[in-house]
């Protein structure tokens, strides 16, 4: 069992520093749910801007500098050997800092290799650093929008930034505690109960939950700190109510130290097949996972009643409780009318074989099942998007007792060869919402790989793409220690209700096609214009034709650009 371990950092809790010269509202917290990994540090709003100084958060030294297309971007590590934690700052602009030699290393490594991509070691004494010392620069290199990520580390493993005085935020909201799902061993399914919210911190189900057997507890929620970003939580847990004078604890976690070989188990904290991104819903697991239970009734009687409490923490010491009033009785299920699936070996599939999920790659748990059953968009309470249509009734994936690690492979068949215009549209059962799925057309219908629950079914695009302009604060996204005076940036969105656009819109400066790049991060590509091209016109016409992959052409975007002050 992965329980977060304490942190021996009690006599410098208060000496680690902030890391940037203003206050920022943490958007990204320690151990959140990724879609392959685990958030091991913290996130800073930098609102849209690269450009913000950042500061040393301690004495100590730049112990190695490094530059990379994905992952961390430009990034450096500081090294405080009297205390025995590092910081590494990610996504950086540059090393622009009070000590300009740092900068002027990365410009001069970048020449002498002849790439954008380095690793490099320091020694000690080469670039000592004081604490709140301007070191860097914030941007958006590697992956991500504009932000600063941060994170502190030791020999063993990662810490929480949140345990560290400076990042307790003045926090008062409570975190939302949205679903509790239900596994017994004496159901044949798991049970999805949305619990009634009574006031800020405090859930109630609307009855006693009658159960036998050994019981696995998850519940389903997030955070608020001072974003408007759903956060994860600093810690989870089930106790018992009424044991003897206080309450009796049964299972506690938290996120406050996670060792190295731990730190991509999402599976230790998660129940991935349920937990989103985006939009963050993240499904905790409340029991021991050595055990596989967070309650074991088999010593109970009929008839016997207990109260149980599941919640979630944040940092600032702020929980939410669900009351879960439990019953011991016998539990008569409703008639079963969907067949099981087709098995051989690992692989399901529908009775009609339709559906097909091959589980050969992936770990499973639990001695249940996957449920494949043809459904239709109406029965499930789905809205079809306007400008999409079904071409034929979509299948179901929900489980009985039964989980899976990664992303399973499997094919759906249709009764002819896909057209362009047809694609694989995936509903996520536990945001519902309609979120992106890989696909693939083939002679006989559609590859796909997916690692939730939902429904899957072949939609027809008629939906054009679109162009947007960014934010008003982002037309221009850097300030001026990291801007190009010389140089006049625009960013503008692209969008589409389906099949999704492509990454390469007609771009017109003038009649003439002009060069961009496009941003994955912001889903936006980006036009750099020289402001002496004002010197002989005043004024410049751009224009942003957008496709998507059914074939369709969105209507021409236009904006009339004209010299900076």
């Amino acid at each position: 069992m992965l329980v977060a371990q304490e942190v021996p950092y009690e006599a410098i809790r208060k000496e680690v520093a902030w890391p940037l010269s203003f206050y920022s509202p943490i958007s990204g917290t320690f151990c959140e749910y990724r879609n392959y990994n685990m958030h091991m540090g913290a996130d800073f709003k930098s609102y849209g801007l690269n450009g913000h100084p950042i500061l040393a958060t301690y004495d100590g030294y730049i112990e190695h500098i490094s530059q990379s297309r994905k992952g961390y971007g430009v990034s450096l590590n500081i090294h405080s050997p009297s205390i025995g934690i590092k910081t590494k700052y990610a996504h950086l602009h540059s090393f622009l800092g009070s000590d300009g030699r740092v900068e002027l290393l990365r410009q001069s490594i970048l020449l002498l290799l002849g790439k954008d991509e380095f690793y490099f070691n320091l020694p000690s004494n080469a670039f000592p650093v004081q604490k709140a010392e301007w070191i860097g620069l914030t941007g958006e290199s590697g992956t991500g929008v504009p932000h600063l990520h941060l994170e502190f580390r030791d020999d063993k493993g990662f810490i929480n930034p949140l345990y560290f005085s400076a990042y307790q935020h003045k926090d008062t909201s409570y975190p939302e505690i949205l679903k509790l799902i239900w596994e017994d061993t004496a159901r044949s399914s798991a049970l999805e109960i949305i619990p009634i919210k009574e006031k800020e911190g405090r859930y109630k189900l609307k009855e006693p939950l009658l159960a036998r057997g050994k019981i696995r507890i998850k519940l389903g929620g997030y955070d608020f700190i001072r974003s408007r970003n759903k956060n994860n939580v600093y810690a989870f847990g089930l106790k018992q109510e009424g044991y003897g004078n206080e309450d009796l604890s049964l299972y506690r976690n938290q996120f406050l130290f996670v060792p190295y070989s731990q730190s991509s188990n999402r599976q230790a904290f998660y129940d991935t097949n349920r937990s989103s991104l985006s939009p963050p819903v993240y499904f905790y697991n409340i029991y021991d996972l050595e055990q596989d239970f967070s309650i074991d009734t088999s010593r109970m009687q009929l008839g016997d009643k207990k109260n149980y409490i599941a919640y979630l923490e944040d940092a600032s010491g702020n929980r939410s409780e669900l009351t879960i009033p439990l019953e011991i009785g016998e539990i008569i299920e409703p008639a079963i009318t969907e067949k099981p699936p087709v098995k051989t070996g690992s692989i399901y599939m529908t009775q009609d074989k339709q559906l097909q999920l091959d589980f050969r790659k992936n770990e499973t748990y639990g001695n249940g099942f996957p449920i494949l059953s043809k459904t239709t968009w109406e029965e499930q309470n789905i809205k079809i998007p306007n400008g999409l249509t079904p071409v034929s009734d979509p299948y179901k994936i929900s489980v009985q007792n039964f989980n899976w690690k990664g992303e399973v492979e499997g094919l759906i068949r249709t009764n002819n060869k896909p057209t362009v215009k047809e694609t694989l549209y995936f509903y996520d059962s536990s945001i519902q919402r309609f979120s992106s799925v890989w696909s693939k057309r083939t002679s006989e219908g559609f590859q796909f790989k997916t690692a939730k629950l939902g429904i899957l079914g072949v939609l027809a695009d008629d939906s054009p793409p679109y162009v947007s302009y960014s934010f008003a604060f982002s037309k221009n996204i850097k300030l001026p220690k990291a801007s190009n005076p010389r140089i006049m940036e625009r960013t503008y969105y692209l969008g589409d209700s389906g099949s999704g656009y492509t990454t390469n819109p007609e771009v017109y400066l003038d009649g003439e096609k002009y060069p961009f790049t496009y941003d994955s991060d912001r889903k936006a590509i980006h036009i750099s214009l020289a402001k002496k091209a004002f010197e002989k016109k005043k004024f410049l016409l751009l224009e942003i034709k957008p496709r998507d992959w059914a074939g369709n052409v969105g209507k021409t975007f236009t904006e009339i650009l004209k010299a900076e002050d």
